[in-house]
């Protein structure tokens, strides 16, 4: 006996779950390659982003490291995006 229910694909969802999937690599690529550089040094332009995920007693510096900070914001935008998406969701709209 099969439990599947005959559930029609909503094209709305879809869509959004598509994109929500290139979000979620964007923020894991991030994430990895930050855990991967070993010694941080936070460039002081990326506090703001920091903030946004919580992080508001990070230690920064004027010089800090490019690389981490590009991945910073990249991972920022990355996880703004999937909730984005996720409320989008809850609404029924188009990410």
């Amino acid at each position: 006996m099969s439990m599947r229910r005959d559930v029609k694909k909503n094209p709305v969802h879809v869509e959004i779950y598509q994109k929500t999937l290139t979000f979620y690599v964007q923020a894991y690529f991030s994430l990895l390659t930050i855990s991967e550089l070993g010694e941080y040094r936070v460039d002081a332009t990326v506090k703001n982003e920091l903030s946004k995920l919580g992080m508001s007693d990070v230690a920064t510096e004027i010089d800090g490291d490019k690389v981490l900070s590009f991945h910073i914001n990249e991972f920022t935008k990355g996880i703004d995006a999937i909730h984005e998406s996720i409320q989008k969701l809850n609404e029924g709209k188009v990410a």
